[in-house]
């Protein structure tokens, strides 16, 4: 999946900050001002778009609530696995056979 810059910036930039507070998310108007937006609302847009390709998740009746979701990334073939996928999760590598499709056990 390909991500623009300001995706790739704003997603840094919230994992940055919760490693350095504890967890917690940026507010609004920290995270726009880590990314370069002058605006809350171009920020929120930013953020609907990386809601809906699976980046980030809002976490519902929270303040600062949003969480990064791990990224998967194909990298290899294997004989008996579809691909392998790479989630990062605390900065370690997992690498995850997927089943092929339609393939008899």
């Amino acid at each position: 999946m390909m991500l623009s810059q300001r995706m790739r910036r704003c997603r840094q930039a919230i994992l940055d900050y919760q490693a350095a507070n504890g967890g917690t998310s940026p507010s609004r108007s920290e995270l726009a001002a880590a990314v370069g937006l002058h605006s809350k609302g171009s920020l929120n847009h930013l953020i609907d778009r990386m809601v809906e390709r699976g980046l980030v998740k809002r976490l519902a009746h929270r303040a600062r609530a949003l969480r990064v979701l791990p990224q998967r990334v194909p990298v290899a073939t294997y004989p008996d696995a579809q691909y392998f996928v790479v989630e990062r999760v605390a900065n370690q590598a997992l690498l995850v056979p997927l089943e092929r499709r339609g393939a008899r056990r």
